[in-house]
């Protein structure tokens, strides 16, 4: 009986002290399994729907394709002309500086790099349809990849919280684009220790309509901190 009342009492303060961790921010513990999907094994892209055609492979226009650094491929949505449909993504960081101990109260610029519409040809970016707004809202969570589990090496010490939300309007043009926002770090973390994991969600809000198709397409989307960006980061690679 004593030990159920002190597994009880451990449960609660756990779930006051990441309460107060997040305290003034909205707690979203519904993003978790989002959050480790995208940061897990094969550092997936999360999408409310993608386009299906008939002769082709299922996931020929799947969410994965929005960041395969590939101008050839893309990311497309159908319904409702592509209004509301949304892609989750991670952030691209140097892993060496991205922990509380470095970020705890502080910003971080990051980017986010666009190649809109089907980029691969001028004919196919003006027959489909591209995207002109767009709202991304940040999510941050608090945790660590685990070396022990590679199939699920998220762990979180700190629920997701609601970080931001702004507008970008995208030029409809075929090539890159680039915005550059603040970040705010805005969990109190339990242990400086830990990595802040920025979680980014991109809806659709307007589009630009295509000459002969109402399907809408993304070719690549890439949020990343501003130690990439002085990497010299590049959203497509030369293919061979």
């Amino acid at each position: 009986m004593k030990n159920r009342k002190r597994i009880l009492a451990a449960t609660l303060i756990l779930g006051v002290t990441m309460m107060l961790q997040a305290e003034g921010e909205k707690v979203r513990k519904d993003l978790i399994p989002i959050f480790k999907k995208c940061y897990g094994e094969n550092w997936s892209k999360v999408a409310s729907s993608f386009l299906i055609e008939k002769g082709k492979p299922k996931n020929h226009y799947g969410a994965d394709n929005a960041s395969d650094r590939n101008g050839e491929t893309a990311w497309g949505v159908s319904k409702n002309q592509g209004i509301g449909e949304s892609l989750y993504i991670y952030n691209t960081v140097d892993s060496n500086k991205n922990s509380y101990e470095l970020l705890a109260g502080k910003s971080q610029k990051n980017y986010f790099s666009f190649l809109n519409g089907l980029a691969k040809d001028e004919t196919s970016f003006q027959e489909n349809g591209r995207i002109k707004k767009v709202r991304i809202d940040v999510y941050e969570l608090e945790g660590g990849l685990s070396g022990m589990n590679f199939k699920d090496p998220l762990i979180y010490h700190n629920y997701p919280i609601e970080n931001d939300s702004f507008e970008l309007e995208l030029a409809d043009t075929p090539e890159e684009q680039t915005f550059e926002r603040e970040i705010f770090t805005k969990i109190k973390p339990q242990d400086t220790f830990y990595d802040r994991y920025l979680l980014f969600k991109l809806t659709i809000l307007e589009t630009y309509p295509g000459t002969k198709s109402k399907n809408v397409f993304l070719t690549e989307f890439h949020a990343y901190s501003e130690d990439i960006k002085k990497e010299g980061f590049k959203i497509t690679r030369e293919r061979k």
